[in-house]
């Protein structure tokens, strides 16, 4: 199995330049050769109209980038700029704020965060480096851990975990309701992005002074995309009246939301009261699914 690391994209954009502007160069003269042949006069009109266009497009695309319409339409949580997003930093804050200590079990997304904050005090289960991990590892270690209570025990046993820190962006609903239903974990941290347990045998007033339940959490933000991610997690750990509560404002700041909509108007179809706004909700949801955004 051949895996490709994202971050190597821009040097194989790099190596392969000069070659795709030979082919380029290339093509072009094949182009205006054929176009020359079957349109006479006009293929040099022909071939100014396709380049208005592509510079018209690609002005139009530019323009949505930069305004960060596109993002939003896509709900993409980048933006347009220089900036860095280190959504974990409260989490490690609290982990060395309340002097937790490992060994730790992490998901691969947050395993690269956690090295620049924690390392070498502390050492991850796994990182964002695939090409560091045998294939066995990943294939008999860590995905099954994460779908089954049992493979998971027994991998603590191995380990003595003290601690999980997990971001709920993964999209691993089976792991993170699993351990917040596990009677050796509590979970003590939870926010936009990421979720913290530690096991109760070895923090027991840590894991009753921050317990985290649906009924204590109410973590609260003006930002659209974070209301999907709470929104999510809620979903994840099985609070659902929670998840609605955050779909909602998702879908007051942005009422074109795709996730809101097919969520939401899933949910309100159900109930007689709310079925013809369901219904509407449902049918903005297809119609916007279905267009082509560039």
């Amino acid at each position: 199995m051949s895996i490709i690391a994202v971050r190597s994209f821009p040097f194989f954009f790099l190596v392969n330049f000069i070659a795709l502007a030979i082919n380029l160069a290339n093509i072009r003269s094949s182009l205006l050769s054929v176009a020359t042949s079957r349109l006479g006069k006009y293929a040099k009109y022909f071939a100014l109209t396709i380049l208005f266009l592509v510079i018209i497009l690609n002005l139009i695309r530019f323009a949505r980038l930069a305004s960060n319409d596109y993002y939003f339409s896509m709900e993409k949580p980048q933006r347009f700029g220089i900036n860095v997003v280190a959504r974990g930093r409260n989490g490690v804050n609290f982990v060395l704020r309340n002097k937790l200590q490992g060994p730790i079990f992490n998901n691969f997304d947050v395993g690269g965060y956690l090295d620049y904050r924690l390392y070498p005090s502390y050492q991850v289960f796994v990182d964002n480096r695939p090409e560091a991990y045998p294939k066995n590892f990943f294939a008999n270690v860590y995905y099954p851990m994460q779908v089954n209570r049992q493979n998971f025990d027994t991998v603590d046993n191995t380990y003595h975990f003290n601690l999980v820190i997990y971001d709920h962006l993964d999209h691993d609903e089976q792991f993170l309701n699993m351990l917040v239903h596990h009677p050796d974990w509590q979970l003590v941290y939870l926010d936009n992005y990421l979720t913290v347990f530690v096991k109760k045998s070895v923090y027991p007033q840590i894991a009753q002074n921050y317990a985290v339940t649906e009924a204590n959490f109410n973590y609260q933000s003006s930002d659209y995309y974070d209301n999907i991610f709470l929104a999510r997690v809620s979903l994840f750990l099985g609070w659902n009246i929670k998840a609605q509560n955050y779909l909602r404002a998702a879908y007051q700041l942005n009422p074109n939301s795709l996730s809101a909509l097919n969520t939401l108007g899933s949910q309100y179809v159900s109930n007689p009261a709310t079925a013809i706004l369901g219904r509407q909700m449902l049918e903005r949801y297809n119609q916007r699914i279905s267009l082509i955004w560039f």
